[in-house]
């Protein structure tokens, strides 16, 4: 595992596995501007498969508010819960949406801390096992609970470091 540590705004600290390739330049993903962006690049789970790009991005606000606020995607909001990560309560939104043979799925997990917005976001783009039937191609569904695994074991890391 590799660990990232962000001391000097956003006091946070996480691990991920060598199959993610991390990016640490502006972006933003979700409602927030990103810290890092980590790319699932284990070819194991895309060969012959349907999935197309999976990822988690971590980003933070200044502004608390943000946590608060519509996310920031083109499919229907599916639910809103919460779940506890090391003593860290996260209001987590899950949404879904499929068009031109391909599906999105987008988890946010969100959280106010030290008056910040802090955003963690699961993505996974892949294509309809549909658009293959016929074709003689010898494609199968990806394997979602394994790349979700994947993801979750990212978050089971997170923690601040005030």
């Amino acid at each position: 595992m590799i660990q990232f540590t962000e001391k000097s705004l956003h006091y946070l600290a996480l691990r991920y596995a060598d199959d993610f390739a991390p990016s640490i330049y502006p972006f933003e993903f979700g409602n927030t501007p990103g810290v890092l962006k980590l790319d699932f690049i284990d070819d194991g789970y895309y060969s012959n498969t349907t999935l197309t790009e999976a990822l988690v991005g971590i980003g933070v606000s200044p502004d608390p508010g943000l946590c608060n606020s519509s996310v920031k995607v083109f499919a229907p909001k599916l639910n809103a819960d919460s779940i506890d990560v090391n003593g860290i309560h996260f209001t987590r939104i899950a949404t879904y949406g499929a068009g031109a043979g391909s599906m999105d799925e987008v988890i946010f997990h969100r959280v106010v801390h030290n008056n910040k917005c802090y955003e963690i976001v699961y993505a996974i783009h892949s294509v309809n096992i549909g658009n293959y039937l016929g074709t003689g191609a010898n494609v199968v569904e990806f394997d979602r609970q394994a790349v979700m695994k994947r993801m979750e074991d990212i978050l089971a890391s997170f923690t601040f470091i005030n």
